[in-house]
């Protein structure tokens, strides 16, 4: 209308925008209806509104253009209920399945059409927030589970045990998380080091309380003030220090931030020193492990020429022998017929000893499979 004076511009812009902008309200005040009488079908409001309502708006802002105070209001009205079916349709689905995708598509669609900062802006946030809950949706139960853990823990006592079942109990939740988000992923990152915290925290108390009740022992201040140290008790002292041991190469496996992993390292180290004092082994639960399948898998070596009843087998072959040996007043006759009775006992030995050879060798390999599949769990 550029060529028209001010007035036949005023008219034609009224003429020509009535009825879209009619129609884009009347679709804005049905769908607000129906959507708050049905939040469950409110994705399918919302984009039933966003394709009804398109053309007309793409008319109005060929008309008007987007500095237009009317279309200004016209557009914001209308990605404000696109953004509002997102927002229902998500709320009413969350706790039962995962709405985000939908959800997601009515809020790009709102953020593809409004124009005022301020709706533009809540709209970002809802996205944001959707996008950052449908990262988490695979993972909510785990994270449902560590926090509840975590806060019982609060309220547990300082001990090993209670510092073990901690990350024991986390630790496959943990591994989930890690394989959803991946390993750098901050929020993974900061539940991986609350655990490792929490537990360092506690083994570090317990063991600290442990050596100040070695110390107040009476027999061992007794032992103490004389100098005569080899003689102090230190049995209830080593055994906490067994566990804490343990429980510290566990949470060493953990991912933690780089100052964590400092400190870490210097309580670990710390711990160790002293295990070595009490003369406590301190190779890993991994060391042990690979100690035990080395030692099975040479067992398993030796299992083809093993004789596995050797107090049968030895007392059969020398009732062999002394059969076969010189015996006054027996014929020959008889001779010939107990070497072949101890021949069908010797035959029959060997077949018992290749039944077990064979039930050993099979359960071995059972176990051998299972220390394996343990150390791979570490």
């Amino acid at each position: 209308f550029s060529n028209c004076n001010g007035s036949t511009q005023k008219y034609l812009s009224k003429k020509f925008t009535e009825e879209p902008m009619h129609n884009i309200e009347s679709n804005i005040e049905s769908t607000k209806r129906k959507r708050q009488g049905d939040k469950s079908d409110a994705y399918s409001f919302g984009l039933k509104l966003f394709v009804n309502a398109k053309d007309d708006l793409t008319l109005l802002k060929s008309l008007l253009g987007t500095s237009d105070l009317k279309y200004k209001m016209v557009a914001d009205n209308l990605a404000k209920e696109v953004m509002q079916c997102g927002i229902d349709y998500f709320q009413e689905w969350k706790e039962s399945k995962d709405p985000s995708k939908d959800s997601l598509k009515l809020l790009k669609y709102a953020k593809s059409i409004v124009i005022g900062s301020q709706t533009k802006e809540r709209v970002k946030e809802n996205i944001s927030g959707i996008e950052e809950w449908a990262v988490t949706a695979p993972i909510q139960d785990d994270l449902r589970f560590i926090t509840n853990k975590l806060e019982r823990f609060q309220n547990l006592s300082d001990t090993c045990s209670n510092a073990k079942d901690l990350v024991v109990f986390c630790k496959p939740k943990l591994r989930n998380m890690k394989n959803i988000l991946g390993s750098t992923n901050e929020l993974y990152l900061n539940i991986s080091t609350a655990i490792v915290n929490n537990v360092q925290g506690m083994t570090v108390s317990a063991v600290n309380q442990a050596q100040e009740d070695a110390l107040k022992n009476p027999i061992n201040a007794l032992y103490q003030q004389y100098g005569l140290g080899g003689h102090m008790d230190y049995s209830k002292l080593k055994g906490i220090i067994r566990e804490a041991l343990d429980v510290s190469f566990i949470i060493g496996k953990l991912d933690k931030t780089s100052e964590l992993r400092t400190h870490y390292l210097k309580n670990h180290t710390a711990l160790k020193s002293l295990a070595k004092q009490l003369d406590i082994s301190t190779s890993s639960p991994e060391e042990v492990l690979e100690y035990k399948i080395r030692k099975m898998e040479r067992e398993l070596q030796s299992y083809p020429t093993k004789d596995f009843i050797p107090t049968k087998t030895r007392s059969a072959k020398e009732k062999m022998t002394e059969i076969k040996g010189f015996h006054l007043f027996r014929g020959r006759e008889t001779k010939e017929k107990q070497i072949r009775e101890q021949n069908e006992i010797l035959n029959s030995l060997t077949i018992e000893n290749e039944s077990l050879r064979k039930k050993e060798t099979t359960s071995l390999k059972r176990k051998i499979t299972l220390k394996k599949n343990e150390l791979s769990e570490l």
